[in-house]
């Protein structure tokens, strides 16, 4: 069609527009494929993101627990070495709990004056005398006793 020419009829003009329209329409054939495509992916795009959100949160356990379990062991941890450190100073198994430090060279101080408190206070515990064999007493004599007799018959 040329363009100098004019438009005289309603059948030039509607051959014109429809010609343009069947182009735009071209244009936009594969809309209704394009938009079940982007319907596609925003299904994906909503699943992945609840994956997602749900392996964020196994991972936060997951940390939490590795935590947990760092804790317990640093604890075991100090606990043996306060053991360790306690035996070494000759201080008693049940009073390595009281021995307090982060490091061993602090534990091993504190095992020090612990020692030196122990050393420093006298033993009151008293000593029981012997009983004498010949006049024991109680039912070890008694039994001594009838076993003499037992002997003189």
């Amino acid at each position: 069609m040329d363009l100098a020419k004019p438009i005289t009829t309603q059948e030039e003009l509607d051959a014109i527009v429809s010609g343009r329209v069947d182009r735009e329409r071209k244009k936009y054939a594969d809309y209704e494929d394009l938009k079940k495509a982007n319907d596609s992916y925003k299904t994906q795009i909503s699943e992945l993101n609840a994956a997602a959100e749900k392996e964020k949160k196994t991972k936060a356990d997951a940390d939490k627990q590795i935590a947990d379990l760092t804790k317990k062991v640093s604890g075991y941890e100090t606990a043996a070495l306060r053991t360790k450190v306690a035996l070494a100073a000759g201080i008693p198994y049940a009073m390595a709990d009281r021995l307090h430090g982060t490091t061993e060279e602090e534990m091993t101080k504190d095992a020090e004056n612990l020692k030196s408190y122990f050393q420093s206070q006298p033993s009151k515990v008293e000593t029981q005398p012997l009983a004498d064999a010949e006049t024991g007493t109680g039912k070890d004599a008694a039994l001594k006793g009838m076993l003499k007799q037992l002997r003189e018959h």
